[in-house]
């Protein structure tokens, strides 16, 4: 008659379609974390969908790896399905265990540049008369609401100590001479012949006396004046050599040009009333007859940034995109070489404010050059990428030989080195040898 269906074989069919139905939602939620890199991407295009190669990496091949999980999860039978999302699943996991690692070490680095943090101690007195490591001039100027070029503030406190970073707890730090600057006394004894502009590779964060990369210059040229400071940009550098270099006329004045921020600084600093004045207007020469007024002024300001930078680790994890950049896995994507930076536009105002340096210097008959340096990222990878940052180099060398301005490239003498890694600190700066090749590189072209 009938045959009785044993219970085992009646559980049977629903235990497969269990099975199949998780490694298709396994499949899927990998799935989905692809798609919302390339969604992510389209809704900021101009960054991350501009041309081919971002494209891929941030559209095409995050909609393709989905669309084959899916795929997989769907069509494979249950077995092949559930192997595929457990393996799949794994692997992310894996990968972000891997970031919080990375990630951990990177803000060991970064947490050193923001001065002393819960558990490295409260800075000494003598740092606290200039901002802490992690503030910027232009950001003093926005706090005291300065808004033209002559009230500005652009050189620290003159002969007080600076605090560069905090490396492994101990201060790095220097003595600023008579304007404000990182240079040694003397130097003002004889004739300023070079002038230096830039930001915190200029300055020589994280570097002593001696190791940081105009220290390195000064050693063949003697009368070198060092005017970096961290944060400044190019309008801001504008700015400092229009205050003081028609002071100092020197021969040859060179802008450092940092291809991890300077074009976003250009963005950022075009909102500060005092460097828009700059553009604009002359600027008298030398150093304000009030200086030590505005900075008394600024005291409060800069106590107030003390106690921010030491008051925890989560504050300073706080000011920081670090949520996104885990979520986005960067620096795994840094270190297999996928991290691509986001595209630079071009942006006519690069050129206008190199014009307006380039006739400055050679109002008094000087010659101004630019110092491309590239950022880390370039030599981390596992895969080559250089295709991705050299849109931004292109655009920088595409002005300079507009205006007849002098474009020592410090990439080529970078990529040259047997490890380019070496060359950087683990705060992303220039290390004491790099800090070497980079002086090298730059007395090379201004010998020429």
């Amino acid at each position: 008659m009938f045959a009785l269906q044993s219970p085992k074989r009646r559980t049977q069919p629903v235990f497969r379609q269990r099975i199949a139905r998780v490694g298709f939602i396994l499949c899927a939620l990998v799935a989905l974390y692809f798609v919302a890199i390339a969604v992510y991407a389209l809704l900021h295009r101009d960054a991350y969908a501009t041309d081919l190669i971002r494209i891929v990496r941030y559209v095409l091949a995050p909609l393709g790896i989905a669309a084959a999980l899916l795929a997989a999860g769907f069509w494979l039978e249950r077995d092949g399905a559930l192997m595929t999302g457990i393996c799949a699943l794994s692997l992310m996991i894996a990968l972000f265990m891997f970031e919080l690692l990375l990630t951990q070490r990177s803000f060991q680095g970064a947490a050193g540049l923001s001065g002393f943090v819960a558990g490295q101690g409260t800075p000494d007195a003598a740092f606290r008369q200039t901002m802490p490591p992690a503030y910027t001039l232009n950001q003093l100027n926005h706090a005291l609401g300065i808004k033209t070029s002559e009230n500005a503030i652009l050189e620290g406190v003159p002969n007080a100590t600076v605090l560069l970073c905090a490396a492994h707890g101990a201060p790095v730090s220097y003595v600023a001479d008579q304007y404000g600057f990182r240079n040694p006394p003397m130097i003002y004894n004889d004739e300023i012949d070079l002038m230096i502009l830039g930001d915190s590779f200029a300055e020589g964060i994280c570097l002593p006396d001696g190791q940081d990369v105009v220290s390195r210059i000064r050693a063949d040229r003697p009368g070198t004046m060092n005017t970096g400071s961290r944060g400044a940009g190019p309008q801001m550098e504008v700015a400092i050599l229009r205050r003081w270099g028609p002071k100092f006329t020197p021969d040859q004045v060179v802008m450092m040009f940092f291809e991890g921020n300077d074009w976003q600084n250009m963005n950022l600093q075009a909102t500060a009333p005092y460097l828009a004045s700059a553009m604009e207007a002359s600027l008298p020469a030398g150093r304000p007859e009030d200086v030590m007024t505005r900075h008394a002024r600024s005291a409060d300001v800069i106590d107030g940034w003390w106690e921010a930078s030491v008051e925890s680790a989560d504050g300073f994890l706080a000011r920081r995109a670090w949520v996104r950049n885990f979520l986005a896995l960067q620096q795994t994507a840094l270190v297999l070489g996928l991290h691509y930076p986001k595209a630079s536009a071009p942006r006519p105002e690069y050129a206008q404010t190199l014009e307006i340096a380039r006739d400055a210097v050679q109002g008094w008959g000087g010659e101004l050059y630019v110092a491309y340096i590239p950022q880390v990222d370039r030599f981390v990878g596992l895969l080559p990428n250089a295709a991705a940052f050299d849109d931004l180099r292109g655009h920088v060398e595409k002005a300079t030989k507009q205006l007849g301005v002098a474009f020592i490239d410090l990439t080529p003498a970078f990529e040259a080195h047997p490890q380019p890694r070496s060359l950087y600190a683990p705060d992303a700066h220039f290390s004491a040898l790099g800090a070497q090749v980079a002086a090298d590189h730059i007395l090379k072209h201004l010998a020429h």
